[in-house]
Order: C-alpha cells, then sequence, then structure tokens
C-alpha cells in the first residue's frame, strides 16, 4: 500500500477534465461569433428602445396595437454571458413584429438612430468589434439577421438547457453530462 502514496493512475495523464459548463461556453462563443453581425443588429435595435422611457413607452404601444400576448419586454444581454444573449434574443424574437411597426412610426427616429456614428468610447472591446467596416450602428435588424437569430435560439436553447441541468447545486450532475452530450449532439445532428 505505501508504493501507491503520491502516486496517480498512469501518471494522472488521463486525469483533467474540463467543466461541462466551460465546454460548453467555448462551443457557444464560436457560435455566437458567426453570428455577430446579427447578433449586434438586434441589441442596437433593443438598445434604441430601452435608452429612453419616452421610446419605451413607444415600444409598449406599439406591442398593444399588434396585439402581442407576450408579457416580455425588451432585454438587453450582458455580452459576455452567452445566456444572456440567448435570453435576449428569444425575446427579441417574440417581439419582432414589434420592431417592424417601430421603424414604421415616424416620430421616434427609429431608422435615422443607426445612421448615428457609433459611440465607441463606452462600448466594450466585444461590441466594437460588431461595428464591421465603418463608424454607423449596426442596424436596423433587416430580415435576414431574424431569420438568422431565430435558427440560432434553436440551437442556443438546447446549449441553455444542458448548462442549467449541469450547474445544478443540490443534486450530483457528474451521471447526467455522459447523457446530455450524446442526446444533445443526437439532436444536433438532425
Amino acid at each position: 500500500m505505501v508504493n501507491w502514496v503520491n502516486k496517480s493512475v498512469l501518471g494522472g495523464q488521463f486525469l483533467h477534465v474540463r467543466c461541462l459548463a466551460h465546454i460548453v461556453n467555448i462551443i457557444v462563443r464560436s457560435g455566437l461569433k458567426t453570428m455577430e453581425r446579427s447578433v449586434a443588429s438586434i441589441r442596437n435595435a433593443i438598445r434604441f428602445v430601452r435608452n429612453y422611457n419616452s421610446r419605451l413607452d413607444t415600444f409598449k404601444k406599439c406591442v398593444e396595437q399588434e396585439k402581442l400576448q407576450s408579457k416580455k419586454n425588451c432585454v438587453l444581454d450582458v455580452p459576455t454571458r452567452w445566456n444572456s444573449t440567448y435570453i435576449m434574443l428569444d425575446t427579441a424574437l417574440e417581439l419582432r413584429i414589434t420592431f417592424d411597426r417601430l421603424a414604421e412610426e415616424k416620430d421616434v427616429k427609429y431608422t435615422s438612430y443607426f445612421e448615428e456614428d457609433e459611440e465607441l468610447d463606452d462600448r466594450d472591446e466585444e461590441e466594437t468589434e460588431a461595428v464591421v467596416d465603418s463608424r454607423n450602428r449596426v442596424g436596423p435588424p433587416i430580415d435576414e439577421d431574424w431569420d438568422k437569430a431565430e435558427v440560432f435560439v434553436k440551437y442556443l436553447k438546447i446549449f441553455y438547457d444542458v448548462t442549467v441541468r449541469v450547474s445544478a447545486q443540490l443534486h450530483p450532475t457528474s451521471s447526467k453530462a455522459f447523457h446530455d452530450i450524446v442526446a444533445r449532439k443526437a439532436e444536433l445532428d438532425d
């Protein structure tokens, strides 16, 4: 028994296992980079609505005029937390028709907001990368942005659910990890 002290199986070569939530984070961040422009345009549309109470009131009136049943309100994401980006996109998709209606409202200057120069000083590094080739704000979201977001949200939901399951604090999650990985791979393959 003394020979086993300070020894590990195969010299510890195969004992380093990354946290599943961290692996999911890496995968999702990679996907978000491919969606950068579309996400930025939707984020900027939400920022437009949330920046002033008068705009938020106008947005709420548009929701009422469209007779949407959603009780959700525009939420901005925290760009360093992908799960908040998922929630932002999911909510924005429910309110998509309202953003289209907002573009028709002449007094709120929704479209002209995106022609203004982006204020780079108060943005973090991730957001400034989304300003791509010009200093104009990215947006307003076009049909292509909404369509991409709709498909992407379906994938993000898969990863969001996995993260919630394996981040539980009151019960062990390691036994669920393998099942989740296999099940999610099957979902993504379909």
